[in-house]
């Protein structure tokens, strides 16, 4: 018994020094791949409420000179835009990419991918925004009331229904989208024109929204705390 005891002891010796080895490295290695990885900017997360109004028009301005640069990708037609490329990159990997474990991942690269491309094609220089939807849900106020739908500091409203009817061909994608039925009458993407969608489908089309306030009743961080208490 003291020699298989002895056994255990050394074993779990050897593992601790072995994993502190690779934590460590090798002395001076670790502090000189530190100060070769250093970063120099580290990019802000900013909810969009929270941006100031001048990050806000920056932001805007940029997808909207995101729009009318032409695609990189030779082979497509020249009505295609920067934007309409990562729609399509999207699109195509849409079956493959959800309701798997590569979701976040794959999706935190392709936000990295567009940031990138705000910042390099059109000069963007503020922080990356995000819409916490949970100061939003929960039936406080109407979703559509939400500063991200601001026609003038946000993306616009909601929209008007029975100003766009959606094909009804199957474009045989396994994740459908939700196609609204209302082209969006105000802010700043209210006069673009879209080029992919609904889905797989290559279709000139107006930006449509349609805002759902029953679901959001059950979606603030109050319902969404408990359910998880309630798991």
């Amino acid at each position: 018994m003291p020699h298989q005891r002895m056994c255990e002891v050394l074993c779990r010796l050897f593992l601790l020094v072995s994993f502190l080895s690779l934590v460590s490295g090798a002395p001076g290695t670790q502090d000189a791949q530190h100060a070769a990885r250093r970063c120099r900017h580290i990019s802000l997360r900013q909810e969009w409420r929270d941006m100031s109004l001048v990050h806000k028009k920056s932001y805007i301005r940029a997808v909207r000179c995101l729009q009318t640069l032409p695609a990189k990708d030779i082979s497509l037609s020249s009505k295609f835009t920067r934007f309409d490329e990562f729609v399509i990159s999207h699109t195509a990997m849409a079956d493959s990419v959800h309701g798997v474990a590569l979701f976040l991942p794959w999706h935190r690269q392709f936000g990295f991918l567009y940031e990138t491309a705000l910042r390099e094609e059109c000069s963007y220089r503020g922080p990356t925004p995000f819409w916490d939807w949970t100061r939003d849900a929960g039936g406080s106020k109407p979703m559509s009331r939400s500063p991200i739908f601001d026609p003038h500091t946000g993306f616009g409203g909601n929209g008007l229904n029975g100003t766009y009817t959606p094909p009804t061909d199957d474009d045989g994608a396994i994740w459908h989208l939700f196609s609204a039925t209302g082209c969006v009458q105000d802010g700043p993407f209210a006069s673009v024109t879209l080029h992919v969608g609904p889905d797989r489908r290559l279709t000139d089309h107006c930006l449509t929204r349609n805002i759902l306030e029953q679901p959001s009743l059950s979606a603030g961080w109050e319902a969404v705390h408990t359910r998880i208490q309630a798991a």
